[in-house]
């Protein structure tokens, strides 16, 4: 896999054009698809994709490491949450079903442990984001006609599911959208809004 990353800062003037943005080609030392993306700082970044593989940076895209999370080889990381270089969250479901997971570093992914584990013919995560480096959530799609929420409130060590009760219930055909994980997102004041779509149409959760 390829990514390329910004090698030269984009200067504007109002005297003079802009300057076009230079670009170079990186190898990434993995043909993995990747889908999700977090770039907590201006040198470091983290990627998650197929087969369990996370990718990272921290010189700014010069060059980067890659880890297959041990235990994840049957998930797709499609959310990804980086607090800084060597610390990051990574959600990853099955595509063929069955198994969904949080993992969690501290050590720049030389080790990974996993926090949540969800075991059902109908789950499926979708995204997850973060307040701060201790408070987060994530969700995933309907299963018996309540969408999955969970909440962490200690790092990521346990998630802990919402009651079903506590949400609006799902309509029908209605699901979440595995969108890099873009679809979920937390601001101050403990606010989060998650997007929805399907046969019926989309909805924002509030």
């Amino acid at each position: 896999m390829i990514l390329r990353w910004l090698a030269a800062p984009l200067l504007l003037s109002a005297a003079a054009p802009p300057v076009a943005a230079q670009w170079a080609v990186r190898e990434t030392g993995t043909t993995s698809e990747l889908r999700s993306l977090s770039v907590p700082s201006a040198r470091v970044a983290w990627a998650g994709g197929r087969g369990g593989v996370v990718v990272r940076t921290i010189d700014g895209g010069g060059t980067w490491a890659v880890d297959t999370v041990p235990g994840a080889a049957d998930l797709f990381f499609i959310g990804i949450h980086a607090v800084d270089g060597a610390s990051a969250y990574a959600l990853g479901t099955s595509f063929d079903g069955g198994r969904a997971a949080i993992f969690t570093t501290r050590d720049g992914g030389r080790t990974w442990t996993e926090r949540y584990r969800h075991l059902h013919p109908d789950i499926f995560l979708d995204g997850l984001a973060f307040w701060d480096a201790g408070r987060g959530i994530a969700f995933g799609d309907p299963i018996d006609g309540a969408f999955v929420v969970l909440r962490t409130a200690d790092s990521g060590a346990t998630w802990i599911r919402l009651p079903p009760s506590d949400l609006p219930p799902a309509r029908a055909g209605e699901a979440a959208f595995a969108a890099s994980g873009t679809a979920i997102t937390a601001r101050p004041g403990g606010r989060a809004w998650f997007g929805t779509g399907g046969a019926g149409g989309g909805r924002v959760f509030r």
